[in-house]
């Protein structure tokens, strides 16, 4: 599933963004812009497995799909701001940047990504609608999933290969929002009163 394979790419980003380094100075702004760059293929990646689905004939997934692309393409352009903020502090010779308004950018554009992190776990929830399969009766409540069993087990399994057993706890308080958005759809996918379609 496309979007599990996007959750993937994200959780990747994040630990490259989450790496630590030795020293100070211009080595260690050098590795931060690096990790920087290495998650920027991520997004992208996340991003292009997304977009071919926005055209999708079945409009909540072109939806679904749609909203998820924008998020991973805002966070590669916040990550990039992120870049030139860095580049800007470099390149200025001492005493001559306001650091104050410096810092100002920096945590704007950090708030600015957190909120973006969050709409993951909303298309978490978009995503779920698409694998209900409509009733007959337009007033009667959903009771089957648009999935054999073989395919809700394969996506369950693909959910744990792609961001580890953390998944299958459900929503937590303080999760990433990859892992946020991915519990969320394995609680829904393991929830036993979902009917599955025949083999």
């Amino acid at each position: 599933m496309a979007f599990v394979d996007s959750l993937g790419y994200a959780k990747s980003a994040v630990e490259q963004l989450s790496k630590t380094h030795d020293g100070d100075g211009v080595q260690k702004q050098i590795q931060e812009m690096l990790d920087i760059r290495k998650a920027a293929i991520d997004y992208e990646c996340a991003r292009d497995v997304l977009s071919p689905y926005k055209t999708s004939t079945n409009s909540k997934i072109g939806d679904s799909a749609e909203t998820a692309v924008l998020i991973y393409s805002t966070l590669l352009m916040l990550d990039e701001e992120l870049l030139r903020l860095q580049v800007k502090v470099m390149d200025s010779p001492p005493g001559t940047i306001n650091m104050g308004e410096m810092v100002d950018h920096f945590s704007k554009v950090g708030a600015a990504k957190n909120n973006t992190w969050k709409q993951l776990v909303s298309v978490a929830a978009m995503v779920s609608h698409t694998l209900v399969k409509p009733p007959g009766d337009p007033n009667a409540r959903a009771t089957t999933l648009n999935l054999t069993t073989t395919q809700r087990n394969l996506l369950l399994s693909h959910l744990r290969q792609m961001l580890g057993p953390d998944v299958t706890q459900g929503l937590m308080a303080g999760q990433p929002a990859f892992l946020g958005a991915g519990a969320g759809l394995y609680q829904f996918l393991s929830n036993p009163n979902w009917k599955t379609l025949a083999e």
